[in-house]
């Protein structure tokens, strides 16, 4: 398995994990299936700022497979969040508990930090033991919870929300990086 950006041909893999997901947990807040054509168009109008990174994996035929993916996003849209992110990942159920979800953090996290991006936030449907053990080991701190926000799966549910200071300063921030030029000066490779 390795980890690299996603491109526009790993966008049908990250639609048919993210509609497993919607399907059978919670983990998403979405209720019906999301169409590929509407994650390539949100995959083309933001991944040239907000990483999207894909784990790999060949299959038996020696065949790459997408087995999973984190995904960046604006935090919110007024521009005083500009330097904040909000990261989702998800791993096909064939593969979790295997490291996949920490790879995938590891190398986006390092990406958005190169960025200039300060803080990072990751929403967790509550409960889920194993998304808080991952945020936690990857250093992201318990902000808070709103209760009972989200009705799926015939239960009403819970969000926390934890945080991670990519910086630890609190300078006026950097103008941020397009992924393309974090990547370079990381000497990874941009696909």
């Amino acid at each position: 398995m390795h980890t690299r950006l996603a491109t526009e041909h790993d966008v049908p893999a990250i639609t048919a994990i993210t509609n497993q997901s919607i399907a059978t947990s919670f983990a998403h807040f979405a209720t019906c299936p999301i169409a590929v054509e509407d994650d390539l168009a949100d995959f083309r109008q933001n991944h040239a700022m907000l990483p999207w990174v894909v784990a790999v994996e060949e299959d038996e035929n020696g065949k790459a497979q997408c087995i999973g993916y984190a995904r960046s996003s604006k935090w919110k849209s007024r521009c005083a969040y500009d330097w904040a992110v909000e990261l989702g990942v998800y791993v096909h159920p064939d593969h979790h508990r295997k490291g996949i979800a920490k790879a995938l953090y590891t190398q986006t996290l390092t990406i958005l930090k190169a960025q200039n991006y300060r803080t990072a936030i990751g929403g967790i449907a509550l409960p889920n033991e194993p998304s808080v053990r991952l945020h936690e080991s990857m250093g992201f701190k318990k902000a808070g919870v709103f209760e009972h926000v989200g009705y799926k799966m015939n239960a009403w549910r819970s969000v926390g929300y934890w945080q991670l200071h990519l910086v630890d300063d609190l300078d006026p921030p950097k103008q941020v990086l397009s992924v393309a030029d974090a990547c370079a000066q990381l000497d990874m490779r941009s696909v």
